[in-house]
């Protein structure tokens, strides 16, 4: 590891070489992009300089991005509105060894998780505490449910799933060995609490090889987890601010296929494909659009269930 040190030579020697293929991120996010990740990353342009992501939620594809040396992590630029996720972040960054050896003695004591100890987690969040314990009680609380909604304190008892517990899920320990190399990976990134409109200035100066992920709240199917901020969340203000920087740097929009958002985002290329989306539980129809031509289109269209729905 480049950016993270440890005193405890023991926890050191027992966090593993690296991060594999098959390790699509550290925590779970309602419309997070883990499971069709490499579906997604095989339509990022080439050659990319810089990453912009205004709604990092789960960083799925900045992870993927970073992990295969893609682009340096230093030129990564992600923010969210969601002050617990932010705050865990940082403490994982900044304070790696405190947080990892702390979530170690509460796997040793509770095992994979019980009732008991997601209350204290929804507790600590819904209350006043030190930045340390908040993030210590999201990543508890993110790992034993499975209706991780994105209400800042608004964490609720009845959000426990011992349906994790009795399929062996849960706090794994295997799982947050693993915080250290996540943490090393994301250390440089600059990741802020902060508004989609801000992340999204940097586009503007990175020239155009920057690459910008605009992953919004989907209108239909995220409706149940995002509630009030999906029911007044602005598409058509996204819709304009996404438009007005098409000639600045690379663009992918990944959205649900609700009709009003072909108009709202008319001169991008729009690919359409079905998904499952385990939120919900149903097929859905989602777009992917972009502001670039996609190389062996037809063969990647093929490969990854897409359709090209509309041509810029």
């Amino acid at each position: 590891m480049r950016n993270i040190t440890f005193n405890d030579s023991n926890l050191k020697a027992n966090i593993p070489a690296n991060l594999n293929d098959k390790d699509l991120g550290f925590y779970k996010w309602v419309g997070g992009k883990k499971t069709k990740i490499n579906d997604i990353a095989r339509f990022v342009p080439t050659n990319i300089s810089h990453v912009i992501e205004p709604f990092a939620g789960g960083m799925a594809l900045s992870i993927n991005i970073a992990r295969r040396g893609l682009v340096d992590p230093n030129n990564f630029y992600l923010g969210d509105n969601n002050d617990e996720l932010i705050n865990f972040l940082d403490c994982l960054r900044i304070q790696t060894e405190e947080l990892v050896i702390r979530l170690l003695d509460i796997n040793a004591k509770y095992g994979l998780g019980c009732r008991e100890l997601f209350k204290k987690a929804v507790d600590t969040l819904n209350g006043q505490g030190a930045d340390m314990d908040k993030a210590i009680a999201f990543y508890v609380y993110n790992q034993l449910t499975t209706s991780y909604k994105l209400s800042d304190g608004d964490y609720k008892y009845n959000n426990f799933a011992p349906s994790l517990i009795n399929n062996n899920d849960g706090l794994k320990r295997h799982n947050i060995l693993k915080l250290p190399l996540y943490a090393d990976l994301i250390h440089p990134m600059d990741i802020k609490c902060r508004d989609y409109r801000d992340t999204m200035a940097f586009a503007g100066g990175l020239g155009l090889d920057a690459f910008m992920l605009v992953d919004s709240p989907y209108l239909d199917t995220e409706k149940a987890s995002y509630g009030e901020r999906c029911e007044t969340f602005d598409f058509d203000e996204l819709a304009k601010l996404v438009l007005s920087y098409k000639d600045k740097c690379n663009i992918m929009v990944t959205i649900d296929d609700d009709p009003s958002h072909l108009e709202r985002f008319a001169g991008l290329k729009i690919y359409r494909r079905e998904h499952y989306y385990g939120t919900s539980k149903k097929l859905k129809g989602e777009w992917l659009m972009t502001n670039y031509d996609v190389p062996c289109e037809e063969y990647l269209c093929s490969l990854n269930g897409f359709e090209l729905e509309q041509a810029a």
